[in-house]
C-alpha cells in the first residue's frame, strides 16, 4: 500500500504563513486586501497559478516582482518553526506501521524549500520519497508525481491513496485514478472539497487512520 500525503495544510498547520505573506505583498503593491479564506482558497496550486490569482492585474514586470516577493517571504517564514496539526506524528507512525505500507510526500512547494521544512519538522522520519515542485515533472493536479511514486513503489492504483486538504489534491488523485482522501482541517473548506467528489472525506486523524487500516487489513496487503 502506498499513502501519499500533501504537506502544507494537511500535515503542517501553516495557513497563517501564506495569508500573512500574500497580504503583505498585496498591500505593498496597492492591491485590495483579501480575507484569509479567500487567500487560502487559491492555495494548493502551482506557484505560477497562485501568482496569477493574486497579482494577475499588475503589469508583467510588477506581477513577476510581486510573485518573487511573496515566494521570498514564504521561504523566510518556512525557516521558522511551524506547528504540526495536533496528532500528526502519531498518525504518521500508525500509518507507517501498517503492513507493507510506504508513506510519501507530494507537494507543489518548490522541492528545495520543501526539503528544508521536512528536515526541520520530520527529522526523525524516513519517508519513502519526498517530492516537491521541480522541472522534472508537471505539478499537481497533473498526475505525474503520483505516477512516479506508484512506479517506484510498485503500487497499484487501488492500493494507492492521495491524502490532502485542497481540491488540487483530489484532482491529482482522480487524474492518477487512485483512492482520494480529502481532509477538512486544512486550506479548503468542506463544500469546496465535496464538489470534487473525493472517495473519502475525513474530519480528523481517527477517521483517516480507520480508512487506511480497513484498506490494509480488510482486503489484505500484497
Amino acid at each position: 500500500m502506498l499513502v501519499i500525503f500533501d504537506v502544507d495544510g494537511t500535515l503542517i498547520d501553516d495557513g497563517h504563513v501564506y495569508t500573512k505573506a500574500i497580504r503583505e505583498v498585496l498591500q505593498s503593491n496597492g492591491l485590495p486586501d483579501m480575507t484569509d479564506e479567500a487567500i487560502l482558497a487559491h492555495m494548493g496550486f502551482d506557484a505560477q497559478t497562485v501568482i496569477m490569482a493574486f497579482f494577475g492585474t499588475l503589469p508583467d514586470d510588477r506581477r513577476d516582482a510581486a510573485g518573487a516577493q511573496a515566494i521570498r517571504k514564504i521561504r523566510e517564514k518556512d525557516l521558522q518553526t511551524h506547528p504540526l496539526f495536533p496528532g500528526t506524528l502519531e498518525m504518521l507512525k500508525t500509518v507507517s506501521e501498517l503492513p507493507n505500507c510506504k508513506v510519501a510526500l507530494l507537494s507543489n512547494k518548490e522541492h528545495e524549500a520543501l526539503t528544508v521544512v521536512v528536515k526541520s519538522l520530520f527529522k526523525d522520519w524516513n519517508f519513502f520519497q519526498v517530492i516537491g515542485a521541480s522541472k522534472e515533472r508537471a505539478p499537481k493536479p497533473a498526475p505525474d508525481g503520483i505516477l512516479h511514486l506508484m512506479e517506484s513503489a510498485g503500487a497499484k492504483p487501488e492500493e494507492t491513496f492521495m491524502v490532502g486538504d485542497t481540491i488540487v489534491d483530489v484532482q491529482t488523485g482522480h487524474a492518477a485514478n487512485v483512492q482520494t482522501i480529502a481532509c477538512t482541517w486544512g486550506f479548503h473548506p468542506r463544500a469546496q472539497l465535496e464538489a470534487e467528489k473525493p472517495r473519502h472525506l475525513v474530519t480528523n486523524h481517527q477517521e483517516l487512520v480507520a480508512i487506511l487500516e480497513q484498506a490494509a487489513y480488510g482486503r489484505g496487503s500484497e
